[in-house]
This record gives C-alpha cells, structure tokens and sequence, in this order.
C-alpha cells in the first residue's frame, strides 16, 4: 500500500484505527492517565511524526533545549520505517498499553478526512503543543531581553555585536559553565563565533563536563566551525571529563585521527 495514499484522501481502515487511537491518547494524556509515563509519550510522539511526516530530516535541537532533543531522539530513532508501519506500531503499542482502547469507537472516526479540519491534524496536540510553541514563538515572553548565550545559539550576529558593545560579558557562565563561544560552536554559527573570539572569547573555556567549543563544534559535527576554532588557537589535546579530546568526538569522515598524547 501506497504510504501516504490515505493521508491525502479518503482514509483507509489502518488510518481510520491511527487517528482513532491518537484521539484516545491525547485525551487520556490531558486527564493525566497514570499508565502513560513521560518515557512512553516519548515513543507514541516519535511514531506519530513518523507515520505524518515521514524520516526525521530535521537538525538536533541545541543541547541546551533537552526536551526538544528527547522528542527528535524519539522519532530519528525510527530511521527509515514506513508511515503505515510506524501507524500500525502507534496502534499496538497502545493496544498493550491500554487494553480495550478502542471499545466503542467502530463508528465515525476522528481519523478520517471530512473536509476542512484534514486528516488528524488536531488529534496529538497535547502531546505536539511544545513542539508547535516553540516554532510559533508563542511561548517567548516578548518583553524579555535576550542574554548573549541566547543570541549567538540563534546566530544572531547583529544582536550579538549590540551586546557585546553594550557590555555584555563575552567569557559569561551560564549554569552548565557554557560560554556564549560553545552556544554558537554548537549551532555551527561561524560569523558569530569570530566576533565572538574578536571579543575576547575564551577559546578553551571547558564547561562543567569539561568540554570546550572545539568539543561541540565537533560532536555536533560543524566543521567550519572547528577549523575557526582551532585556527584561532584551541587547545586541540584538551580532554573532556570523560577522557575524550574533540577530535575523538568529530565524525571518522573529517579524518582527525587521535593526537597523541
């Protein structure tokens, strides 16, 4: 069967149970049901992206947004699977979690296209609504002034040169010991990261694990970034709390190798 025949028109049986079933979760997630762990969310909501949107193609969300990277884990784990199949896994998983589910609902479904709402667009909203608040903004407060951290994460470099020259503290800590530098090393924002070293950055400031820019430039597999980083200096035999060097963290692809020590 064609995987995305039912998205577009009349529903099939599979589809009809899914948006079925998505209802009954959405519902039973907003009355707080007990049996539906933050861990078992987790797996319905990577199943529910994969059966609408298909393979995850999205980046990882900055490290610093650990929700939004547990929601993207979920679903890139799913790899290559099918949307029927992730539709048929949704509708199991819930099958064994809640027994019964479906009693009742042979009659009209909510996954069925009826002109005007679509095919089960509203149906996870209580599970996808930090998802669609962080795209619209709509949980930004806008009276807030953002920290330079904030501005060079976004790659803002207008805003960052107006902080820097307002004052802002370039080598500033936030809790987990990151620099405004390892927020832009870690979105890969190399113009932000120049006018941050042009300021003063600390090139090998190490966070709270130890790890410094080079690190997550690195990891996060930004390789502009980590030629700027040690062009400009970086300790590059500088091992994290784990006993790692950047290097050993970089894809095998950038042939790094391992320095020696």
């Amino acid at each position: 069967m064609d995987d995305t025949a039912g998205l577009e028109g009349v529903s099939t049986d599979l589809e009809d149970a899914f948006g079925a079933a998505a209802s009954f979760l959405a519902s039973a997630v907003v009355a707080k049901d007990g049996r539906f762990d933050d861990k078992l969310k987790l797996q319905f909501y990577g199943l529910y992206k994969q059966a609408t949107a298909g393979k995850c193609t999205s980046g990882k969300p900055a490290f610093w947004d650990m929700a939004g990277r547990a929601k993207w884990d979920a679903w890139a784990a799913l790899g290559d699977l099918g949307k029927d199949d992730a539709m048929q896994r949704y509708v199991e998983l819930l099958s064994s979690v809640a027994p019964g589910w479906d009693a009742g609902t042979s009659g009209s479904k909510p996954g069925k296209s009826r002109g005007g709402g679509g095919a089960m667009g509203p149906v996870f909203s209580s599970l996808a609504a930090g998802e669609e608040a962080e795209a619209s903004g709509e949980g930004d407060d806008p009276g807030r002034a953002r920290s330079l951290h904030e501005l060079a994460g976004e790659g803002d470099l207008e805003a960052v040169a107006a902080a820097l020259e307002a004052g802002a503290d370039v080598n500033g800590r936030d809790e987990s010991g990151c620099t405004p530098l390892h927020f832009a090393a870690d979105r890969g924002a190399a113009e932000v990261a120049a006018a941050l070293l042009a300021a003063g950055a600390d090139v090998d400031a190490a966070d709270v694990d130890g790890q410094t820019p080079l690190h997550y430039a690195a990891v996060t597999e930004h390789r502009e970034l980590y030629e700027l980083l040690v062009g400009a200096g970086a300790d590059v035999s500088i091992r994290d709390s784990a006993g790692a060097t950047a290097a050993e963290g970089a894809p095998a692809a950038w042939g790094l190798g391992v320095p020696c020590i």
